[in-house]
């Protein structure tokens, strides 16, 4: 579904990912696990367009979409859930999800957008609660909810999740984590970045360790949670099985 070979960014002069190799399957989620710097953040932004990348190649259903602008690349089929939700603050909960909607209209028409936003309320209803409320007066843990509605709005063939749970109280955590392992039995593929290593690894199937830009381990997720390396330089204290 989404492969990237020996991908190269930079800021400026400086290689913040240095020729990184990984691969997502349909329907399958994959976490990317390391500490702050390590080019988590930067993979997501040049595999969405926001970035162009130095060397390397990105393909999607083995079509190679490397430095596209952002928006062919949303039209191709990946959607990007940033970090820190980046929501339009002034508008409303529904005009946010119709944004995201855009591709979609384009593609299908209004019925098939009609159809999308009722899955994204059947996941998020108090967004359905708060449809006409301005999206800058809703909670983190709504604002985070939106965002994800608004991804799904574009019906990726994969979603980039960047952070979901940066900020927010561990229930709200335990909240979005339910409706991402909801999405998983849908069918969903999703390449996933989170602080909260084991809950990503938790949810995931395989995950990648990067670290200064590179990676310097692969393996599937329940070996990297009893991984000790992994545990101890990752995992910190968090408790085993507290996303069990």
């Amino acid at each position: 579904m989404l492969r990237v070979q020996n991908l190269v960014s930079c800021y400026g002069r400086i290689q913040a990912v240095k020729r990184v190799s990984l691969h997502v399957k349909q329907q399958e989620i994959v976490a990317l696990v390391g500490a702050n710097g390590a080019g988590k953040t930067t993979i997501m932004h040049t595999l969405c367009g926001l970035m162009r990348p130095t060397e390397g190649k990105v393909f999607l259903d083995d079509k190679d979409i490397t430095g596209l602008p952002a928006d062919r690349i949303v039209a191709r089929g990946i959607a990007l859930v940033p970090e820190g939700r980046q929501i339009f603050a002034p508008m409303t909960v529904m005009d946010n999800l119709l944004l995201g909607a855009y591709q979609t209209f384009r593609r299908e028409g209004k019925s098939r957008v009609a159809e999308v936003l009722d899955r994204v309320f059947h996941h998020f209803p108090r967004l359905k609660e708060r449809q006409k409320q301005l999206a800058g007066t809703l909670s983190g843990g709504e604002q985070q909810m939106l965002a994800i509605g608004r991804a799904l709005m574009t019906m990726p063939k994969v979603l980039l999740l960047d952070e979901p749970s940066m900020g927010l109280a561990p229930l709200l955590v335990k909240e979005i984590f339910t409706v991402l392992g909801q999405l998983r039995k849908e069918g969903a593929t999703i390449l996933l970045v989170e602080q909260n290593a084991r809950a990503a690894l938790a949810l995931s199937e395989r995950g990648y360790v990067l670290e200064t830009g590179q990676v310097i381990l692969e393996d599937s997720s329940k070996a990297l949670l009893d991984n000790h390396e992994v545990t101890r330089a990752y995992l910190g204290k968090q408790e085993r099985d507290s996303w069990a």
